[in-house]
């Protein structure tokens, strides 16, 4: 099972945070381009999710909420930011534009909008370099608080469940790469039981 501490930061810097990298196949295996994660947890304010894929020219057509960014070159981050309380968690899918899809819900058949909780959706900051390119997902306590309750409590010694994937359906080589790996008979990342374990830590 996959393990990442995250840290906590006084602003939104990933400066010396570790990385979590996405570099398990389980379905296909022909294309695995660098991939990680840098997550940390700003007190007051809320996470800072910085997925990194060094790949060129990732295919992005999607520039709505909620589009089928999957089906572009896309990298996401699943939480359950309550697992003791809560079955609930949220997908964060992203492609290169910083375009993101985000639902919540306990299983793939039932999710809603995260809008449908009066929260919005969470802000992504892209970048695109010349053999790489990253996004900043911010997910506000307030959003949070808006799916899990006002009782939602996250500091030091918090534990979350979740995963992080990169993929992309309709680019010219299938692929699907997750940091946890998901052992099920076709592509699914909509897979509680295959989520690793995050501890918010100084």
């Amino acid at each position: 099972m996959s393990f990442y501490k995250i840290k906590i930061k006084d602003a939104p810097c990933f400066d010396g945070v570790e990385k979590a990298y996405i570099d398990k196949s389980v379905w296909d295996k022909d294309y695995r381009p660098l991939t990680y994660a840098q997550i940390i947890f700003v007190p007051g304010d809320g996470f800072y999710v910085k997925l990194t894929c060094h790949e060129q020219m990732p295919l992005a057509r999607y520039t709505e909420f909620y589009d089928p960014v999957y089906t572009d070159s896309c990298m996401e981050f699943f939480a359950n930011f309550d697992p003791d309380n809560s079955k609930v968690f949220i997908n964060c899918e992203t492609n290169a534009f910083g375009t993101i899809l985000c639902g919540v819900g306990e299983k793939r058949n039932n999710r809603k909008k995260i809008t449908e909780y009066g929260a919005g959706y969470p802000e992504v900051t892209p970048c695109i370099e010349e053999d790489k390119w990253s996004n900043v997902i911010h997910i506000t306590l307030d959003q949070l608080k808006a799916v899990y309750g006002d009782g939602l409590t996250l500091g030091e010694g918090s534990k979350l469940k979740g995963n992080i994937y990169k993929c992309g359906d309709d680019t010219p080589v299938l692929h699907h790469l997750m940091w946890n790996p998901v052992y099920s008979d076709h592509p699914d990342f909509h897979r509680p039981d295959f989520f690793g374990d995050f501890e918010i830590v100084k």
